[in-house]
């Protein structure tokens, strides 16, 4: 009787021993139960026992394990102080709507101890659209949501302000149209996803503009040695790249080139110092945007002698110098032939005047 009661006592203390205590606790709470398309769900489960391998994450019913290829995550600590021993974290990025469903922590215990955590995921699919700026038209942009009852979108967000039904915007279900879109109506929109989520979600929807630049003028003559600065200005949204080109070579912000950020882009403005004769080209500017639509603009730049504008100016003094200077010529030969004709002109005396002159002598004496 006494082996049969000690027998029954060690029995106790064994399951005593064995027996834990199993909690899961959510990572994500800010929502609840619910957890967004490509969010990264984060569970920790915590148990008494403290032995390897004694706790795992299932889901659905099937064991989970650490995948890289699936983004999933294990973390196992041991050796932890308190009433818990043991702490396994599932951390599992890129969720998906698949992955909706029941996720379970259970220890290795004779009592198989567990604990349940069902998290749901939604999806807030966006649609954007695209504008010109040469034809104001209607766009349309929507929010659709999957995987959360009795949720709606209606409110949506430009430039921080809420918009309502109005000439300019109309709100039906999902969908936002703006109204004979033009430029200005171009940027991100935010679409508000109400209840039943403990907080609102937000989803950025794009309302492209295609890009497009300015025309430049066709040409442009600058000193040599003087600097020289060519402004892109650009329309459209969003625009990921800007780039310049010397003819058909791409430019790097190095030495005597800089890029200059201008109406709000990094490399807007080209400057290029010191100009050299060899800086004469076609300049060009390139932008374009995530989706590969893009626009391109040409400039002739001319590079002057920094004397150039000199060598007229001496060829003009020269040629009227020479011009004074036949005139001066002129003027004085002409003067000296004019004093000669003025001078009187004596006759020669011819052989008869001589005689008769003679006569006269004669009878004067006698």
């Amino acid at each position: 009787m006494d082996l049969q009661f000690a027998v029954i006592l060690l029995a106790m203390i064994y399951w005593k021993e064995v027996d834990s205590i199993v909690t899961a606790e959510n990572m994500n709470p800010s929502m609840g139960d619910y957890i967004m398309e490509d969010d990264t769900l984060d569970l920790k489960c915590k148990t008494s026992i403290d032995k390897d391998n004694d706790v795992s994450w299932w889901f659905n019913g099937t064991k989970l394990d650490a995948s890289a290829e699936e983004g999933r995550e294990i973390i196992r600590t041991h050796g932890l102080a308190g009433e818990f021993k043991t702490q396994l974290q599932l951390r599992w990025s890129n969720i998906s709507l698949v992955n909706s469903g029941v996720f379970t922590c259970i220890d290795g215990s004779p009592t198989r101890d567990s604990h349940d955590t069902t998290i749901k995921v939604f999806k807030v699919e966006t649609v954007p659209d695209t504008i010109n700026s040469t034809a104001a038209t209607d766009a349309y942009l929507s929010c659709l949501v999957t995987g959360l009852p009795d949720s709606n979108i209606d409110s949506w967000f430009f430039k921080g302000k809420k918009l309502s039904d109005s000439p300019k915007y109309n709100i039906s279900g999902s969908t936002l149209t703006v109204k004979n879109a033009e430029k200005a109506d171009a940027g991100t929109y935010d679409c508000l996803v109400e209840p039943p989520l403990s907080r609102n979600v937000t989803k950025n929807v794009n309302l492209f503009l295609y890009p497009e630049i300015e025309n430049f003028k066709k040409s442009k003559n600058i000193v040599e040695g003087d600097p020289l600065r060519l402004d892109c200005k650009i329309h459209g949204h969003p625009i990921d790249d800007v780039n310049w080109y010397k003819d058909d070579t791409l430019l790097q912000g190095v030495g005597r080139v800089k890029f200059e950020p201008f109406q709000g882009y990094p490399n807007g403005t080209l400057r290029i110092l010191e100009l050299e004769d060899s800086d004469r080209a076609n300049y060009s500017c390139e932008v374009t945007n995530r989706q590969g639509e893009g626009d391109r603009k040409y400039i002739l730049v001319r590079v002057k002698d920094r004397y150039a504008a000199l060598w007229p100016f001496l060829g003009i003094v020269a040629e009227v110098t020479i011009l004074c200077l036949i005139i001066f010529i002129y003027e004085k030969r002409r003067s000296r032939k004019d004093l000669d004709d003025d001078e009187p002109v004596k006759q020669p005396l011819n052989a008869n005047d001589h005689k008769a002159e003679e006569v006269r002598q004669r009878n004067v004496r006698t």
